[in-house]
């Protein structure tokens, strides 16, 4: 399975972007994973909300593999327990399913045109995070999923 992740911005924050590496770098013992990252539209008071939105949603749309099941984290999405996202996962392999883009928008969100074109939604949590610790607790809940899969210790540590 090869695994995208399309995040608007870049990490700022040096703590995330150290946990984000180390997930990368476990996630190679199981999967191809890559990052791509699209430059958020300008300031965030310099546009309007809805035109930032729109012209990100362009942008991802470049990037998404047409091939690829499309997944957009949104805090309105359907929520999935660990072992169950790990199920999900493992049926994906199973059904081969080879390609799986994760779409993470931007500190204004992420335009509903790119959740509705979604094959599926889901939230990490009912509490709102920011979308930098969510990048880190995706790649987290990827890794620990692929631990469950292949029934090794990590997930009840």
């Amino acid at each position: 399975m090869k695994i995208r992740i399309v995040s608007i911005g870049k990490t700022k924050k040096g703590y995330i972007d150290q946990g984000i590496q180390d997930y990368l770098e476990r996630l190679r013992h199981y999967t191809s994973i890559d990052w791509v990252v699209i430059r958020p539209s300008g300031k965030s008071n310099a546009l309007l909300r809805r035109d930032r939105l729109r012209d990100e949603a362009e942008r991802i749309r470049d990037r998404l593999n047409p091939d690829a099941l499309i997944v957009v984290l949104t805090e309105k999405g359907k929520e999935l327990s660990t072992p169950d996202f790990a199920a999900w996962i493992e049926r994906l392999m199973v059904e081969g399913r080879n390609e799986v883009d994760f779409v993470i928008g931007g500190d204004s969100g992420i335009d509903p045109g790119v959740i509705s074109g979604a094959d599926l939604s889901i939230s990490l949590s009912r509490m709102t995070f920011t979308h930098q610790i969510v990048r880190l607790i995706l790649l987290e809940q990827i890794y620990r999923a692929f631990t469950i899969i292949r029934g090794e210790p990590y997930h009840h540590e």
